[in-house]
């Protein structure tokens, strides 16, 4: 197995990758990143992986478009559904079932998308987890615990400062607005 460094990983994926691109998926294809003496190294299967995934995200990605673009887009797609209304499409719809609308493209990715988490979720139910004594394993969900109580707490976190930015956001087009009178700073 061969092992990269990052400058040599964003020579061979090439098209813009950048430090910062090899360090996203290096937290997302953790099994195929390895850490020896501090620095980080990469594996052709990680290589692959990206490149692979950076030409999928391109494909599903188009050129920037405009409001009016956008809001032509919208109509036909109102069109499109207006055509199924009095369908038994709907119908189902109204039993709680779920009515989508895709391009050939985007169904073509979602089904390949979705053929990958099955084949995901198969590997990962036929992984064995065996450990030597019930410390070990009491230890391991220790760990696992723990690793989800950090997650959590992030999200708390950036809830949290989501809400505080729309607060202060808010406060600011109150003053704007003169809804609410300015207030002198604090020294």
């Amino acid at each position: 197995m061969i092992k990269y460094t990052f400058k040599e990983a964003i020579d061979l994926i090439g098209n813009g990758a950048t430090y910062r691109t090899v360090n996203y998926y290096k937290d997302i294809y953790v099994n195929d990143v390895y850490k020896v003496e501090g620095r980080y190294f990469v594996s052709d299967a990680f290589i692959n992986k990206v490149i692979k995934n950076r030409l999928t995200v391109k494909k599903t990605i188009s050129e920037p478009r405009t409001k009016t673009e956008l809001l032509k887009e919208i109509k036909f797609l109102k069109e499109v559904i207006a055509d199924y209304e009095n369908s038994e499409v709907f119908d189902k719809a109204s039993e709680g079932m779920r009515v989508e609308v895709f391009s050939q493209d985007e169904y073509n990715l979602f089904s390949e998308r979705l053929t990958e988490w099955r084949i995901q979720r198969k590997e990962i139910e036929m992984t064995p987890v065996h450990f030597e004594t019930i410390k070990d394993e009491r230890d391991f969900i220790k760990l696992q615990l723990e690793y989800f109580k950090q997650s959590n707490d992030k999200i708390l976190t950036q809830h949290q400062n989501l809400i505080d930015g729309l607060r202060e956001r808010n406060k600011i087009e109150a003053v704007e607005k003169g809804v609410i009178p300015k207030q002198p700073r604090e020294i």
